[in-house]
């Protein structure tokens, strides 16, 4: 018993010692540049991830600046989800994590239609009617000379119109007294647990298997508000399908039912320019070319996921300067600029909406293709991009020439991305302490 023993764990070393050696010495890779442990396993990721505290994304840029600046620039054709990656996730069928590319194409196709950009400007009322809401609660602020949680009151809005922009219903966190900060806090605070479940493969299932009130029984207050809410949203959604599919349903039709070259501060700027617009509706907001610059650069800076997006490039090899990556090679970019960018990109990190300024806005946003993608590129991009716009140029278009805040606790550094938490987080963990100094009529 004891030679079986040890002839199993003999080969379990040999297995490993010959898997190392292929990927230094013979697989198609081996000749790249780099870490050697990053090389032979995942041991490296995982260290700047999990013990680091989701540090590997950074990790990257030191190594570019070390081994090599060339930029991969992916291309259009058939690119393939990252199964390693989506897998994290533990969403089976969810169309956002589908891997394969054909499936994801099915699963999309009959969802597109209702957030196609018609669909999204008919429902600009509804999208003003949670402007307004917010711009009541900002009012009292002003009027109280205590502080708002702009983070929060800007999410809660967020949420209100994507819950009744799908649902038809959405949880009034507008009208909470804290905007519901507490979903905030979660959402910042959930990245730990999905870079767990990347490397610890049976993490996930374990947790998902947990019936959710067995896990706010032990909850602190912050993740007991999310959980509500999952319970809350999981009920309704069922509620949701069941009526869609009813006959006799006849309620609002929903997603459900179809499954400046001047030197005047920036703020001036996009007020000029505002002001001097006809009307303020969603199709004149977004043909203003200093204010669409404005946020373009916003969105370059604090996309919402800066985490590596994983692609598989299933029918080509990929050019990296002297380097042919094979098909079917897993390769991560990232979003985020990164301080040791700084080099290689002066002002990686600043705000320069006059780079983008021109007289075709429309076109600018079409113009830097290659590097401005927050809501990702080709036929894997984010499928509710126009609610995005939409929700963007009327919330901001109205909100910088109704209001005046100041920051008095909040500094620059608050807002870059310090760690990879697949969502974006930074040190504010999004909370945002601002004074209402002015509400102008």
């Amino acid at each position: 018993m004891e030679t079986i023993s040890s002839s199993i764990v003999a080969t379990i070393i040999l297995y490993f010692v010959t898997l190392a050696l292929y990927r230094l010495y013979l697989h198609p890779l081996s000749r790249f540049p780099g870490p050697k442990l990053a090389a032979v396993a995942r041991l490296y990721e995982s260290y700047y991830d999990l013990y680091q505290s989701g540090q590997y994304t950074f990790k990257i840029a030191e190594l570019h600046k070390q081994y090599s600046k060339e930029e991969l620039v992916p291309r259009e054709g058939v690119w393939r989800k990252y199964d390693w990656s989506v897998d994290a996730f533990v969403t089976k069928g969810a169309t956002l994590w589908t891997a394969d590319h054909m499936l994801h194409k099915n699963r999309r196709q009959p969802l597109s239609p209702f957030f196609s950009k018609v669909k999204v400007s008919n429902q600009q009322d509804m999208i003003m009617r949670h402007v307004q809401a917010l711009f009541d609660r900002l009012s009292g602020f002003a009027a109280s000379q205590k502080t708002v949680d702009l983070g929060a009151a800007v999410t809660a809005f967020v949420r209100d119109v994507v819950n009744e922009y799908i649902f038809g219903k959405h949880y009034n966190d507008l009208e909470k007294e804290d905007f519901d900060a507490g979903m905030v806090a979660a959402t910042q605070a959930g990245g730990l647990m999905w870079r767990i479940t990347k490397f610890v493969r049976f993490f996930g299932p374990f947790m998902r298997s947990i019936p959710l009130r067995w896990i706010m029984a032990v909850s602190d207050p912050v993740m007991k508000v999310f959980f509500c809410f999952m319970i809350i949203s999981m009920n309704d959604t069922k509620n949701f399908i069941k009526a869609a599919v009813s006959p006799d349903d006849d309620g609002p039709r929903t997603l459900a039912h179809e499954i400046m070259q001047s030197k005047l501060p920036l703020s001036e700027k996009l007020r000029a320019e505002l002001s001097a617009a006809p009307n303020q509706d969603w199709k004149t907001l977004e043909q203003l070319p200093y204010w669409t610059a404005t946020i373009m650069e916003a969105m370059r800076l604090a996309p919402a996921i800066d985490t590596r997006s994983a692609r598989i490039a299933q029918d080509k090899d990929l050019i990296y300067a002297n380097w042919r990556i094979p098909a079917c090679t897993p390769v991560g970019m990232t979003l985020t600029p990164a301080p040791s960018e700084q080099d290689r990109i002066p002002r990686a990190q600043a705000l320069e909406p006059r780079l983008l300024h021109g007289s075709q806005p429309m076109a600018a946003r079409q113009l830097d293709s290659k590097t401005f993608v927050p809501f990702g590129k080709g036929k894997r991009n984010c499928i509710g991009m126009h609610l995005v716009w939409a929700e963007i140029y009327l919330l901001f278009g109205n909100l910088v020439q109704r209001f005046e805040f100041e920051f008095p606790k909040t500094k620059v550094e608050d807002f870059y991305v310090t760690k990879d938490n697949f969502a974006l987080i930074t040190p504010c963990m999004g909370v945002v302490p601002a004074l209402v100094t002015q509400v102008m009529i």
